[in-house]
This record gives C-alpha cells, structure tokens and sequence, in this order.
C-alpha cells in the first residue's frame, strides 16, 4: 500500500518544496523593501520658510514649520516639508478624528476616508515634545516621519495636496497660521 501512495507524497512535497521557496523569496523581497523604506531619511538640507504657533483658546498646540530646499515657498506643488513639534498629549485617535476633518475640506468622501486609514495605521499618540513631520518630495510622494524616523507613505498626489491645504491654503481653518508658514 506504501507503494501506491508513495508516488502521491513525492509529488505533494515536491509542490509543497517549491511552494516554500517561492514564498520565501517573496517575504525576502518584502522585508528588503521594507528595510529600504525604513532607511530614508528626512531631509535635512531644506531651509526655513516660515514658522507658526497654533493656540486654541489658552492650550498651546504645536509648534509648526514648513521648509523648502531653497527657502521659498511658491506652491504646493514643489518639494516641502510641514513640520508639527507638539506641546501637549493627543491621542492617534483624536488626531485621526481631526485630520478627517479637516481633509474633507479639500477632498471627496471617499478619498478622505481611504487616506484615513492608511493614516490609522501610520500615526500613534504623541507627548508634550514629540515631532510628526510630513516631507513631500519631488514625485509628490508623501512621506510620514515620527520624532524623525520614517513611519511610512501615501504616494498619491492628490492626498498631498489636500493634506498639506490644511495649513497652508488660504482657505485653511486657521488663516493668520498659514499665512506665517508660507513666510507672508
């Protein structure tokens, strides 16, 4: 009988052997790319264009700072980092809640809600002193730095935009803000 199922359970592991090492050269790869992703760096050649303080009523927010490589700030379209140093706790979740907010000023339903949880899966809480940093380069890809380590990316033009109009369009719920950072 042993020779009868033999022939079967040579060519079920020989599958299963194959099947192995092409998984093991996936997750290979995904690791690499990862590793990869975790290694870029911000951008510490760019140069101030202005900064700001939000304050709601008597708390102090953050600190906030956009930079360009030049100095400049000329649209949103161009290489730029918006950089928030918090000066009090929030929570990822109060955090998400008010950056859906404020997005779905400047995007559709259905785009704030998909940028949204990929940012739930980005963003944690953050302390009195930590910095959360977003850095847009020039294939308008946007990258999410967390007390300045990578934490990860939404390359989609269009979420770059809507996110970075929330304190620097002229429409921004907080005008006198945006008009400090873009160095006005």
């Amino acid at each position: 009988m042993f020779q009868q199922i033999k022939p079967f359970l040579t060519s079920k592991l020989r599958k299963n052997r194959l099947s192995f090492k092409y998984l093991s050269v996936v997750i290979v790869c995904l690791i690499l790319t990862i590793e990869a992703k975790a290694q870029l760096n911000f951008p510490d050649e760019l140069k101030s264009v202005g900064t700001a303080e939000l304050k709601v009523l008597w708390f102090d927010i953050y600190q906030a700072e956009l930079k360009t490589y030049d100095g400049d700030f000329n649209d949103i379209n161009q290489p730029l980092a918006l950089i928030l140093n918090y000066q009090r706790r929030i929570s990822a979740e109060d955090l998400i809640e008010e950056t859906k907010k404020q997005l779905g000023r400047f995007a559709s339903p259905s785009e704030t809600d998909r940028w949204v949880r990929a940012l739930a899966l980005m963003w944690t809480d953050v302390n009195d002193g930590d910095q959360l940093a977003f850095y847009v380069d020039e294939n308008t890809a946007g990258h999410f730095f967390y007390n300045r380590g990578w934490i990860g990316e939404i390359d989609d033009p269009n979420f770059c935009q809507a996110f970075i109009n929330i304190w620097l369009s002229e429409s921004s719920r907080y005008p006198q803000l945006a008009k400090k950072l873009r160095g006005e």
